[in-house]
């Protein structure tokens, strides 16, 4: 399967990518969480993504020519406040309702440079704390 990033990410690939990151959305109760993988904030798509760095990681993300249902872990790091209160608030905030994970192509200078790719969507389920 061939990954399209739009003509200007397309561009970026062809001449080196200089980084990616992931945005990841989290439907709670409450409202859209947007956070990313990349050290600062990310606007892209009309939302701005907080900036976690290396405080939030993404497991390993497969392909499958069928359409079967495989399980993501995100790992949030507890330093990170505002999503261990949304954790703790309860599984009712956030059990069953939807997360988003797209790739997102960046310059060198840390810009993000054509469309952010969905790679995998699916549903939160009650988080663990180690």
């Amino acid at each position: 399967m061939s990954l399209t990033f739009g003509a200007g990410g397309d561009a970026q690939v062809a001449t080196g990518v200089y980084g990616a990151a992931w945005l990841i959305e989290l439907d709670f109760s409450g409202g859209m969480l947007y956070v990313t993988t990349a050290p600062v904030d990310v606007v892209s798509g009309g939302h701005t993504y907080t900036g976690l760095g290396n405080l939030a990681s993404v497991g390993t993300v497969g392909e499958s020519e069928d359409a079967s249902a495989e399980q993501i872990t995100l790992g949030m790091s507890i330093v990170n406040t505002a999503m261990l209160a949304a954790v703790l608030g309860g599984a009712s905030t956030y059990r069953g309702r939807s997360a988003v994970l797209r790739l997102q192509l960046f310059t060198e200078a840390f810009i993000p440079v054509g469309s952010a790719v969905k790679r995998w969507s699916g549903y939160m389920e009650p988080a663990r704390i180690t």
